[in-house]
């Protein structure tokens, strides 16, 4: 479970606002919001104290007023499990940690049926264009290269990013050694706030056929590595000397 996730719905609910208009704000159902906050009450899955929620007024501006540095986003994407794998959902989480969740139910990015993503990948791409600097995790070999074989397969151009970042390659070789590239393994490495959500690979079937549980499951763990690959940046970006432009 993402801390950050934590706190925002811990922020939100302390101002009053039912689990429904959370759910809203977040990207996730009111029952799995409210399994949340439950788990927050009994001393589960959460350290810290609650922070400030973004204000959503201006969200798309990509960063606050006045600032003219380079816009920076971390993504992450959650797939079918299939050699042609579709998109199931993809978070991307800004440089001051604000988040955007897409995912097919959302009626913005419903297709013409649940197998139909390119409605929502569209968005992603338009969204990811937007910054200066995309990061990802082993997102030159999976994420990017998935997002555009989905854009293609929609007759769309693919996502040509300003600059890419994969920061899977800052853990490896001669960068630093800490064993395991994963990104499960670099997070505990460095004990970072937020931690993966482990999940057996059934759920990703299950979500696949309409199990609605099995869904927000994906979208938790989806919302939980993105978090987790910006407090990964967080250590590693000094390592960074190069950008590599484009995809």
């Amino acid at each position: 479970m993402s801390n950050a996730l934590t706190r925002q719905i811990i922020e939100l609910k302390d101002q009053g606002q039912s689990y429904v208009a959370i759910g809203k704000v977040v990207g996730m159902s009111k029952d799995r919001v409210q399994k949340i906050y439950k788990r927050y009450l009994e001393g589960e899955d959460f350290e810290g104290a609650p922070v400030k929620v973004p204000d959503k007024k201006g969200y798309h501006t990509k960063s606050p007023e006045g600032y003219i540095g380079p816009t920076i986003a971390f993504y992450d994407i959650e797939t079918t499990y299939s050699a042609w794998s579709r998109i199931l959902s993809v978070c991307i989480v800004d440089g001051f940690g604000r988040l955007e969740i897409f995912r097919l139910d959302d009626p913005k990015y419903k297709g013409t049926s649940w197998t139909d993503d390119s409605v929502l990948v569209k968005a992603v791409k338009e969204s990811l264009r937007s910054y200066d600097i995309i990061v990802g995790w082993n997102s030159m070999l999976f994420d990017l290269p998935i997002i555009n074989a989905r854009l293609v397969a929609a007759g769309e151009d693919p996502c040509d990013p300003l600059m890419h970042i994969d920061l899977m390659y800052k853990a490896t070789g001669s960068a630093v050694r800490v064993g395991r590239k994963s990104l499960d393994n670099v997070s505990k490495y460095f004990g970072v706030e937020n931690k993966k959500t482990p999940l057996d690979p059934r759920i990703w079937d299950r979500a696949d056929h309409g199990d609605k549980d099995a869904y927000e499951s994906i979208i938790e763990h989806n919302i939980a590595d993105v978090y987790v690959t910006r407090d990964v940046y967080g250590k590693l970006k000094r390592l960074v000397r190069n950008i590599h432009r484009g995809g």
